[in-house]
């Protein structure tokens, strides 16, 4: 199926190519647009943008108004025939579940035990996503550990407040990562997760909110355990920005 759509999506990009006189009637065009998107009602909004497409196809899916989904979408316009293009899903991929944040005595580390083993690009058709990002008060992360995906467990537990790269201006919030995941040799799986961090003011101290008060944007550092050379080590990365929900 993904073929198909990577054929397709050639195909329109030469006929878009080759198409350079004005439209006339019968011209008739296809495209496919492989992206995450959120969706409202019968419309969805892509990563990283902020305007609605109208979706004339949703019911068919069953998705309902906040859900966030990996699809392909088609766009089909027909000058001779059409006043409007029209949009619909031709594949959905995955439903991306939302997971909450927990407080950090919540999350049993001894059960939530499995190593993550690397940062991977999430791939769509024609591009790719860096491993880390936040949009939309959503932290996400694509990331390997060791264990089957399936029936797999993910928590995010709020650390505290820290700094980036040594400036006591450069606030980052904290977070733990953990997973649970049944162990079958040395098979390792990849999983984009995403946790909602816009209440995370939630789970901060007084003297932590007091610290963050004054400041417009925040970033995250992300701190998980992973093997090396044998060993279990824990390391940390920056996820991204956004708002600071106490401003």
């Amino acid at each position: 199926m993904k073929r198909f759509f990577g054929f397709a999506a050639l195909l329109s990009v030469m006929l878009a190519f080759f198409s350079c006189e004005p439209a006339e009637s019968g011209y008739e065009f296809e495209y496919f647009y492989d992206n995450i998107y959120t969706v409202n009602k019968h419309k969805v909004c892509a990563e990283f943008q902020d305007s609605l497409i109208t979706i004339y196809n949703m019911d068919k899916y069953g998705l309902e108004t906040g859900h966030r989904a990996r699809m392909v979408l088609k766009y089909h316009f027909d000058y001779s025939t059409m006043a409007y293009p029209k949009w619909e899903i031709a594949e959905l991929i995955d439903v991306i579940p939302t997971l909450p944040l927990q407080a950090k005595d919540a999350v049993n580390a001894e059960e939530y035990n499995a190593l993550f083993t690397s940062l991977n690009y999430y791939e769509l058709m024609d591009r790719y996503y860096q491993p880390v990002w936040v949009w939309n008060g959503l932290q996400n992360i694509n990331i390997e550990f060791k264990g089957l995906k399936d029936n797999a467990q993910f928590a995010m537990a709020v650390r505290g407040i820290g700094v980036a790269d040594d400036n006591e201006k450069d606030v980052c919030v904290e977070f733990d990562l953990y997973a649970k995941a049944q162990q079958s040799g040395n098979v390792k799986s990849t999983k984009l997760l995403t946790f909602d961090i816009s209440n995370v003011a939630d789970f901060l101290t007084d003297e932590q909110k007091a610290r963050i008060a004054g400041i417009d944007t925040l970033k995250t550092r992300i701190y998980l355990k992973r093997e090396v050379d044998g060993a279990v080590k824990e390391t940390n990365i920056l996820g991204g920005k956004f708002a600071n929900p106490l401003k």
